[in-house]
C-alpha cells in the first residue's frame, strides 16, 4: 500500500476537526517533512565535521576568503546537499502527480506521465541548484562576515575556525543571533568554557530551526509543482479543457493559518495557468505554508 492509499484511507475515517479534514496534499506533504530534514541536517553536518580546524585557520591566516571557503567545505555542502535533497523533492514531487492524478479521476480522465520525462527531471533539478545555492551563498555571506569581524577585533585564527565550523548552514540572520549570544554570555561573565557549549547548543538550535523551515518549504513546492505538472500535462493530452476547469485555493485551517496572506485567498479560483489573487500561482505562498489547490469543473 504507497503513502497516497494510506491517506486516503485516513480520509475516509475522518471527522470534524480532524487533521484528517486537511488538504490530501498537504498531510502528504507533511508526512515527507521528516526525510526532507534529516537529509538537510546530514548535509550540513557532514560538512561541518568534514572541516579540518588546522586547514581552515591555515587559510584565515593567509587571508584568502576563497581558501576558507574551500577549508569550510563549503565544496562538500554542495555536494551532499544534492545528493541528499535531491531523491526527497523527487519523491515529493512523485506525491504531487499521484494526487494530481486523483483529482483526474474524479471526471474519468487518466493521464500519461512519465516521471522520467525531462520537465520532471528538469524540475527537480533545477529546485535542488537553487535550494543548495542558497545554502551554501547564505554561508559564504555568513563566512565573509565573521572573517571581517574577527580581523577587526584581532581575534585569533583558531577561534575563528571554530566559530565558523559552528554556523555551516545558517543563514546570515540567525549567524549573528548566534554571536549576538556569544558576546552577551561574554559581556554577563559567563566562564569560556561554557559560553562556547552554550552557543554552540544555541547554533544547533538554529540550525534544526533552519531544516524545519526548508523541509516544510521544499516538500509543498515540490508536491504542489508535481501536480500542476500533471495538470499541464493532461491538458496538452486533451483530457482538461481549460473553459470548464479551473483551480480552487485549499487552505489548511488551524490555528497556524497564515491570516494576511492564506486565509483571504480560501476558497479562490484561477484558471489552470494563471495567477490567484496577487499574483501567486500555486503555493507555498510563503515560507512554511501549508496550502493546496483542487480542481472544479463547470
Amino acid at each position: 500500500m504507497t503513502l497516497l492509499d494510506l491517506e486516503l484511507a485516513r480520509r475516509e475515517r475522518a471527522i470534524p476537526g480532524d487533521p484528517d479534514e486537511f488538504p490530501l496534499l498537504t498531510r502528504l506533504a507533511a508526512r515527507m517533512e521528516p526525510p526532507a530534514r534529516r537529509a538537510f541536517l546530514a548535509a550540513v553536518l557532514g560538512a561541518a565535521a568534514a572541516v579540518s580546524l588546522e586547514a581552515l585557520a591555515e587559510a584565515i591566516q593567509a587571508g584568502q576568503v576563497s581558501h576558507i571557503e574551500a577549508a569550510a567545505q563549503l565544496g562538500k555542502l554542495g555536494a551532499d546537499l544534492r545528493r541528499q535533497l535531491l531523491p526527497v523533492l523527487g519523491n515529493v514531487f512523485a506525491l504531487g502527480v499521484q494526487v494530481g492524478s486523483g483529482a483526474l479521476g474524479e471526471v474519468g480522465a487518466s493521464v500519461r506521465f512519465d516521471l522520467r520525462n525531462p520537465e520532471a527531471i528538469r524540475w527537480v533539478q533545477a529546485r535542488g541548484a537553487e535550494l543548495v545555492t542558497g545554502v551554501t551563498d547564505d554561508t559564504r555571506l555568513v563566512i565573509r562576515s565573521l572573517v571581517e569581524a574577527a580581523f577587526r577585533e584581532g581575534r585569533a585564527p583558531r577561534d575563528l575556525a571554530r566559530d565558523i565550523q559552528k554556523v555551516i548552514g545558517l543563514t546570515p540572520r540567525q549567524a549573528a543571533a548566534v554571536q549576538n549570544f556569544r558576546e552577551r554570555l561574554i559581556a554577563e561573565g559567563v566562564p569560556f568554557d561554557r559560553v562556547m557549549a552554550r552557543s554552540e547548543r544555541y547554533a544547533q538550535a538554529q540550525l534544526r530551526s533552519r531544516a524545519l523551515n526548508i523541509a516544510r518549504t521544499e516538500t509543498l513546492t515540490a508536491s504542489n509543482e508535481g501536480q500542476q505538472e500533471l495538470w499541464q500535462a493532461a491538458r496538452a493530452q486533451g483530457l482538461l479543457n481549460p473553459a470548464t476547469t479551473r483551480r480552487i485555493w485549499l487552505v489548511t485551517d488551524d490555528d497556524r493559518l497564515d491570516e494576511e496572506i492564506c486565509e483571504p485567498l480560501d476558497g479562490e479560483e484561477a484558471p489552470l495557468d494563471a495567477p490567484f489573487p496577487g499574483g501567486i500561482m500555486r503555493p507555498p505562498a510563503h515560507p512554511q505554508c501549508r496550502c493546496a489547490v483542487g480542481l472544479v469543473f463547470t
